[in-house]
């Protein structure tokens, strides 16, 4: 498995879990099946460009942030009490 396809698979299951979304849910943000979103958790396959764009569009991710970086829990910014 390249190493693109590592993150991607990594990310896919960091989504999910984080949202706490199964595979058939996943699926539905990029209209594909749950089977299909397994074969790229385990890296079997990568989802094509137009899944990877409707997956990034619904989590307000960029393209290349999914693709080359393992993805993490957003921070919130909180001010310093005064």
């Amino acid at each position: 498995m390249g190493e693109k396809q590592k993150k991607i698979s990594e990310n896919i299951r960091f989504l999910s879990n984080e949202y706490n979304m199964n595979q058939s849910d996943f699926g539905k943000i990029c209209n594909s099946t749950g089977a299909s979103v397994s074969s790229w958790c385990t890296g079997m396959a990568v989802p094509s460009i137009d899944k990877i764009i409707s997956i990034c569009n619904h989590f307000d991710i960029s393209i290349d942030d999914f693709v080359l970086k393992k993805l993490e829990v957003r921070k919130e910014f909180f001010t310093s009490p005064r």
